[in-house]
């Protein structure tokens, strides 16, 4: 029997004191939150982005004013560029670190690299930031020499990692090894701890590792033959998942799951194991919360379905975009493209969803547990339809699912048969108790700290 669905309505009592939506920062006159950019040959208007500090008291966002891009942290700028990368806030929400470039005429870039509102160092790229709890470490990958060619390709590929401690107010990076790949379109995995470290992926002649960074060298902690596609960590339990695919030798034909043209089948390596389930390919890994147990999506003679640690459950007939579980691991949400053709080159990639052409996208819940119907599938609770489905988040006691959904007129901030919005953008969800949900949204030029709240 079906327990409760986090997308159902459930009968609960309000905090004594629901916390009040508040206005955390304003635009200032003479910027805007967008920018145009040109993708495929044509000019598209985008989101400039945003982030709120983990309490939602603060913010860091990119704003545009003329042709500069901004980085501001509350109500002052830090720095101007041409453009720029999602800044990101310290686990304690005291520090922002943001990067902003300026391209230069003879192709080349430079970066600067800011923590709060000083600039701690300049670079030729900078791949996505990351910050340790306290902000007294900084992490980020970086190409020396980076540059592009006529045909705006690039010219060069060279990765180090840089791990930064903060001593007297200083920024003193220590610099890794360079490698000829590095998982640079991810941020550096911040490992806490007495040495703060940052785990990253490289790849070698021999292979590819998952490395630790930032000590007096460069430290192996594990490594495979083929091609690491992902990894993902717990920052509760520590524990590693990746996603690798085989290396072909020379001559042969590389493995091709079924139903794909050209991608070779991918894995799951949990704690430096393979999952070893019974199916073609299986990724896009998840942790719990908790990080006690990891949620993943697999693919099987043609058919997308969902698993939960070592065990996969019965697939589904529509295409499978992400997963996640709760801290018990007995329930499962996930996003599925309704009627969406895939296009195979993507499948199982993070970026699937800009492949899938057509349909709707829905949020679906499954109870572990459940008993399969006739048919053998396990009975699901589903969403409303929406262009694209954003954050899916689990209340503490697993009872809700909050999730934000996009569509013509804006994004909504989800849970059961409750919504707020639309906002022009939003930050990703957090529950702050059992029955409230926080998130950050744009409104206008304007900043706010929103609020929804379960029960009657």
């Amino acid at each position: 029997m079906l327990v409760a669905s986090a997308l159902a309505t459930a009968t609960l009592l309000l905090p004594a004191d629901p916390p009040e939506d508040r206005l955390v920062a304003t635009l200032p006159k003479g910027f805007e939150p967008t920018i145009e950019r040109e993708i495929g040959g044509e000019a598209v208007v985008q989101e400039l982005p945003f982030t709120f500090s983990p309490d939602g008291d603060r913010i860091a966002y990119l704003a545009r004013k003329k042709r500069r891009v901004y980085g501001m942290l509350d109500d002052d700028d830090v720095g101007w560029g041409d453009d720029g990368l999602t800044p990101t806030f310290s686990g304690n929400g005291e520090h922002a670190a943001f990067a902003l470039v300026k391209y230069k005429n003879d192709r080349s870039h430079d970066w600067t690299v800011y923590v709060d509102k000083r600039g701690v160092a300049s670079e030729d790229w900078v791949g996505p930031l990351a910050l340790s709890n306290d902000g007294k470490t900084l992490a980020y990958w970086m190409q020396p020499g980076y540059r592009v060619d006529t045909l705006g390709d690039q010219a060069a590929f060279r990765y180090q990692m840089v791990v930064s401690h903060c001593k007297k107010r200083t920024y003193k990076p220590q610099e890794s090894e360079i490698y000829e790949w590095g998982n640079s379109s991810e941020a550096p995995q911040i490992v806490e701890g007495d040495d703060v470290r940052a785990i990253g992926v490289v790849r070698t002649d021999s292979g590819t590792s998952v490395v630790s960074f930032g000590g007096r060298k460069d430290e192996t902690i594990g490594s495979t033959e083929g091609y690491v596609r992902e990894l993902v960590r717990s920052a509760e339990s520590g524990r590693v998942a990746i996603v690798t695919t085989p290396l072909p030798t020379v001559g042969s034909v590389p493995e091709v799951a079924e139903g794909t043209t050209s991608w070779t089948a991918l894995q799951i390596e949990l704690d430096g194991q393979e999952l070893e389930v019974d199916a073609d390919a299986y990724a896009l890994p998840a942790f719990s919360p908790n990080g006690e147990h990891l949620a993943f999506v697999y693919h099987e003679k043609g058919e997308f379905g969902v698993g939960i640690d070592r065990t996969i459950l019965p697939p589904i007939d529509q295409v499978i975009l992400r997963a996640v579980t709760d801290d018990a691991g007995a329930r499962i949400a996930f996003v599925i493209a309704e009627d969406g053709e895939l296009d195979r080159s993507l499948w199982l990639s993070r970026t699937a969803s800009k492949g899938v052409k057509g349909g709707d996208r829905r949020v679906a819940i499954i109870d572990v547990d459940a008993e399969p119907d006739a048919d053998g599938d396990l009975p699901r609770e589903v969403g409303p339809e929406f262009d694209s489905i954003g954050s899916l988040v689990f209340s503490p006691d697993a009872r809700y699912l909050a999730f934000t959904g996009t569509d013509e007129d804006g994004t909504y901030l989800v849970c059961g048969e409750k919504r707020i919005g639309p906002f022009h953008a939003t930050d990703v969800p957090k529950w702050i108790d059992a029955n409230t949900i926080a998130i950050g949204t744009r409104e206008g030029r304007e900043f706010w700290r929103r609020h929804l709240a379960m029960g009657d």
